[in-house]
């Protein structure tokens, strides 16, 4: 299980994602959409930070995914899903991981 964790290099960076976006939640919690009334800032944040944190569970869940399908494969070849090139899924999420921080950032700025 380690030797699949370490091929993926960005855990730390997935794990920092987490934790961020679990303070997001925490940020958001209890506010519905309109509770701002008129003020078109405030809803435009809001639906921002909904928004990045729908997309951070979503490369969460995308990760989650994978590491699945490869424990799977490496416990049976033939379940190999040969479309998925391991290289280019490191390179993608690391992209998006870095992004969405970037992003949660942002909206912690504006807060």
């Amino acid at each position: 299980s380690s030797d699949l964790n370490s091929l993926w290099g960005f855990e730390a960076d997935l794990g920092d994602l987490g934790e961020k976006l679990e303070k997001l939640d925490d940020m958001l919690s209890g506010v519905e959409p309109g509770s701002f009334g008129n003020n078109r800032v405030l809803n435009r944040w809001m639906k921002r930070a909904r928004e990045v944190a729908y997309q951070a569970e979503d490369v969460i869940d995308e990760y989650s995914y994978e590491l699945l399908n490869r424990k799977l494969a490496s416990r049976s070849p033939s379940f190999l899903n040969l479309s998925s090139n391991p290289a280019v899924f490191r390179q993608q999420m690391a992209h998006k991981i870095k992004s969405l921080k970037e992003s949660i950032d942002e909206i912690y700025a504006e807060a």
